[in-house]
């Protein structure tokens, strides 16, 4: 709670200083000493005229300034004009500033040369909205109350003075007066899988209980009343059978397929059942799924440790238990749905209909931009046709999964002529094929992430590392040398320390010929020592705030004992090493669609307390009447939150320049909220909704005032 009072009296101090600045402060230049301390509010072309310079002149007498468009309160400027000849520097009445980016569309595009600035010039806008609070994302200039737009980019962010919105109004620009609605830029979400929510509607949803009768009979009552042929339901609890972890009496310590089979009246017996945990990386089968799959004693595990079949103890014998992508091996199942005589819809062959409203969604919550985590050619082509049908209202920067497998069809040779493919097939403005994903490791509520030290379920378990600093290294090379940026999958902190190793030593030898961006998703464990290397290396943080409240409960407990469970999700120590925090949500079905709602995960992570009853209960004790996930004091603050929600998400996706804030010569990607996110109750975060969304500068879900 201290946290947030604080961010709202340091909140309220910033727009004071804000409201303060509208008054020029000439009292504070000391003439006489050629100098002028910078106040808030102020911009080049504010200060310039009090001394008879244009804001050209004024930039020139102060070469320490690299960028014109970045000024600070507290920064002491050189006003003394004979310090430096003024020839050729620009048209006195500053005419030819323009705060366009020079490789934007807009290039050339006279407007307000700073954040906030006084001189509009010539530009007429399309649309103004003023009398806002406008939170910039921008650090330097965090605040405004004024935002003007053409043609789909931001053309003025200031404070509105009348002298400005007279020179952008033109005979064609509506005037919106927002009446202290809050602004701010389009959320992008880093990390979510909109193919596979939109194509898994057909899942059966079982209820979140630990108790095992009870969730079979659920299950039992979910197929007669449909006449189900096949089963694929969402969710068993990874802990569900995680007290047995450190009890040998069960060495097996997971699901067995004779539950399934043996449960009331046989009717689960007699059709194929495949069951998803609660972490989407492992997998409970019965006994008929196993034998339409043709999976028995003598199948082999896929590849290395990954889509590992996990075996009755002492015996080859499939236990019903399957961990990481064996389920996914496309032939498998369709040899099952097809024994069954039942043909489910093709979660990997999303169609426009499919993906419309779950993008229409996202919209309504304020995302404007996905990473989209799992992307394929069918993917592709929907987000092609809907952009030709005028109905893709966010920027898609698509993740190609490789395998660090030689024989697999998407090693990374393939997976790079794949992308090199794709990139000339699908060229568009809204979409970005040029990232390679990689899964790292597993998860811990199945002992399956690579960690440092072992797991408490048997001797010697380090999780699985799925490629080593060594080959790591030949991959980094190749990446860099494609310029393909490179996005991992890392649960465990051992996998995160062997792929910082890689960057370390390929920067080390390349140099200033390094390029490539690498991103670490997920990061539930982070080694002490690690955590300032993402900003020395520049290695993107990408976490999940919905995640710190327990989501996945306690199964990782068992295998990771108490004191590195009280460790996960500490993500404050990023933010205070200088780490790039992009923000996600990562949900991978329809029957966890609410998940994505960035909103959710927001007030997750300023309190530690899923919003799920089912979730949060087991944390809720006589001394956490809250529930609280630990460790407690490790929470967001609400501008961490917005600022990871959009410049995070920008820089990952390398679109910092163009989206993630609100600064002229940027794409109007903007949020209008009725009220405050820094003024609302932290229990009542999840329910914003903004009142209006603009992609491109258009309305595209709610309306402007």
């Amino acid at each position: 709670m201290k946290k947030r009072t604080a961010m709202h009296a340091i909140c309220a101090l910033l727009l004071t200083g804000f409201i303060l600045a509208l008054v020029p402060a000439f009292t504070l230049a000391d003439a006489n000493a050629g100098t002028y301390t910078v106040q808030p509010g102020d911009w080049l072309s504010t200060i310039a005229p009090r001394f008879g310079l244009t804001w050209q002149e004024l930039h020139q007498l102060n070469p320490d300034i690299r960028d014109p468009h970045r000024i600070y309160a507290g920064q002491v400027l050189n006003v003394r004009t004979g310090d430096v000849s003024f020839a050729g520097a620009g048209a006195s009445d500053g005419s030819s500033a323009s705060a366009i980016p020079p490789d934007s569309s807009s290039a050339g595009v006279p407007g307000a040369e700073a954040i906030g600035a006084g001189d509009a010039s010539a530009a007429k806008a399309d649309l103004i909205l003023t009398g806002g609070a406008v939170f910039t994302s921008d650090p330097g200039n965090p605040w405004a109350s004024t935002v003007a737009l053409q043609g789909g980019r931001i053309l003025y962010v200031g404070d509105g003075s009348q002298a400005d919105l007279d020179a952008l109004t033109g005979p064609d620009t509506v005037v919106t007066d927002l009446q202290g609605k809050f602004v701010m830029a389009g959320l992008i979400d880093a990390h979510n899988q909109s193919m596979l929510v939109a194509t898994t509607s057909w899942y059966t949803d079982l209820p979140m209980t630990k108790d095992r009768d009870a969730f079979l009979a659920a299950l039992e009552v979910e197929v007669k009343a449909n006449d189900l042929k096949a089963v694929w339901a969402l969710m068993y609890p990874a802990d569900m059978f995680n007290p047995s972890v450190t009890d040998r009496s069960n060495p097996l310590y997971g699901p067995d397929k004779a539950y399934i089979d043996n449960f009331g009246d046989g009717t689960l017996a007699g059709i194929p059942i495949i069951i998803q945990d609660n972490g989407g990386h492992g997998f409970w089968f019965n006994s008929k799924a196993l034998e339409y799959m043709e999976i028995d004693a003598d199948t082999p595990d896929i590849d290395e440790s990954m889509g590992r079949i996990v075996r009755y103890p002492g015996s080859n014998e499939p236990s019903g238990w399957m961990l990481e992508k064996m389920y996914w091996e496309e032939d498998l199942l369709d040899m099952m749905f097809d024994k069954a005589g039942w043909s489910p819809p093709d979660v990997l062959a999303v169609t426009p209909e499919q993906l419309a409203p779950v993008l229409e969604d996202f919209n309504r919550y304020g995302v404007t931009s996905i990473f989209e985590a799992r992307s394929n050619e069918a993917f592709f082509r929907t987000v092609i046709d809907l952009e030709k049908q005028g109905k893709l209202h966010v920027y898609y920067d698509a993740g190609v999964r490789f395998y660090n497998d030689p024989n697999h069809e998407m090693n990374l040779d393939n997976a790079i002529a794949r992308v090199r493919e794709w990139q000339a097939r699908y060229p568009s403005s809204h979409l970005r094929i040029n990232t390679m994903k990689f899964f790292m490791d597993g998860v811990h509520e199945s002992g399956s992430a690579a960690v440092h030290e072992p797991y408490l379920d048997k001797p010697g378990n380090y999780g699985d590392l799925l490629m080593d600093k060594t080959t790591m290294v030949g991959v980094l090379k190749r990446l860099n040398q494609e310029n393909l940026d490179l996005h991992l999958h890392i649960i465990g902190d051992r996998a995160l320390t062997t792929v910082l190793d890689a960057v370390e030593e390929v920067q080390r030898e390349l140099g200033s010929a390094w390029r490539i961006q690498v991103t670490t998703a997920h990061l539930e464990l982070i080694r002490d020592a690690d955590y300032a290397r993402f900003a020395k290396l520049g290695v993107i943080a990408n976490v999940s705030p919905h995640w710190t409240g327990g989501t996945f409960g306690s199964g990782s407990l068992e295998y990771l004992g108490q004191e590195r469970f009280d460790r996960m999700y500490r993500f404050q120590q990023l933010f205070a090493e200088g780490a790039t925090v992009a923000l996600s949500a990562d949900t991978t079905d329809f029957l966890e669609a609410n998940r994505y709602n960035p909103w959710l995960g927001m007030q997750i992570g300023l309190t530690r307390v899923d919003t799920e009853e089912q979730f949060y209960q087991e944390y809720v004790s006589e001394s956490n009447p809250q529930g609280v996930r630990s460790p407690k004091s490790d929470v967001f603050t609400m501008e961490e939150l917005l600022t990871g929600y959009t410049m995070g998400g920008a820089k990952q996706l390398r679109v910092e320049d163009r989206l993630g804030s609100i600064e002229a010569g940027k794409i109007a990607n903007l949020l209008v909220i009725d009220q405050s996110p820094f003024h609302i109750d932290a229990t009542e975060v999840e329910n914003i909704r903004p009142s209006a969304v603009l992609f491109e500068g258009k309305v595209v879900a709610g309306q402007l005032p």
